[in-house]
C-alpha cells in the first residue's frame, strides 16, 4: 500500500516544476475555470480520463485480483458553500459504463488544512462503498492530500480496495528522486505514448 487507503496509484501524464509545468498548469487549471469557454482545455483533460478509465480500466483488477466494481471523484476540499457539480465529476459520468456505480464523496466546508492528510475530510453518501474495489479518479496530485484523505474515507466505509487513477501528477524538482538529471531523461519525451499503462508506467499486466 503506497499511502495509508491507496492500494494502487496509476498516473496519466507526469509534469516537472521546469518548462513542462507551463503548459501543464495551464491545462489543468483552464478545463475547469468556468470563465473559459470548453474547448481544447476540457478535451485534452478529457481524452486523458478516458485513456485511463476506458484503455486501461482492466489493469486495477488485475493487479489486485479483484476488478473495480464501483468509482468515485475527489471532490474539492473545502466544500463550496452551494455545492456544484464539479467539472470532472461530470467528465467521469460521461466516460463510465452505463449503469456503472458512483460512489459519491462529499467534502467537509471548513477544514483547518485542506492539503493535509485526514479522512475525517471526505464522507461518503449512503453506505455505497462496502465491500467494493473503488476506482478513485483524481485531476491533479502535488502532495497527494486529498486523493490519500478520499481514499481513507472509502476504507473506512467499508472500501475493500481503491485504487487511485490521476490524470496529471506534478512534481518538484529537487525533491527526493526527481532530480533535474531525472526530469531530463523522464519529462522532456517528445510525445505522448497512450500505450504506457498509468499503473505499471510499462506495459499492462
Amino acid at each position: 500500500m503506497l499511502e495509508d487507503g491507496i492500494d494502487l496509484l496509476g498516473v496519466v501524464t507526469y509534469a516537472g516544476y521546469l518548462d513542462p509545468i507551463a503548459q501543464s498548469g495551464h491545462v489543468m487549471r483552464g478545463y475547469k475555470n468556468p470563465a473559459i469557454p470548453r474547448g481544447s482545455h476540457w478535451q485534452t483533460v478529457r481524452l486523458m480520463a478516458a485513456l485511463g478509465l476506458l484503455c486501461h480500466r482492466d489493469c486495477p483488477g488485475k493487479l489486485l485480483g479483484q476488478p473495480p466494481t464501483a468509482w468515485a471523484t475527489v471532490p474539492s476540499l473545502p466544500a463550496t458553500p452551494q455545492p456544484q457539480t464539479h467539472p470532472l465529476n461530470e467528465m467521469v459520468r460521461q466516460l463510465a459504463r452505463q449503469g456503472g456505480h458512483e460512489v459519491v464523496l462529499e467534502a467537509k466546508g471548513h477544514v483547518q488544512n485542506p492539503r493535509a492528510i485526514n479522512a475525517s475530510h471526505f464522507t461518503v453518501r449512503a453506505d455505497s462503498a462496502r465491500g467494493r474495489h473503488i476506482l478513485l479518479i483524481d485531476d491533479t496530485w502535488t502532495g497527494g492530500g486529498h486523493a490519500t484523505s478520499a481514499a481513507m474515507g472509502l476504507k473506512a466505509a467499508g472500501a475493500t480496495h481503491v485504487s487511485v487513477l490521476v490524470l496529471a501528477r506534478w512534481l518538484s524538482i529537487g525533491w527526493e528522486a526527481t532530480t533535474t538529471a531525472w526530469a531530463k531523461r523522464a519529462l522532456t519525451a517528445p510525445d505522448f505514448r497512450p500505450d504506457v499503462c498509468p499503473w505499471t508506467q510499462g506495459s499492462c499486466p
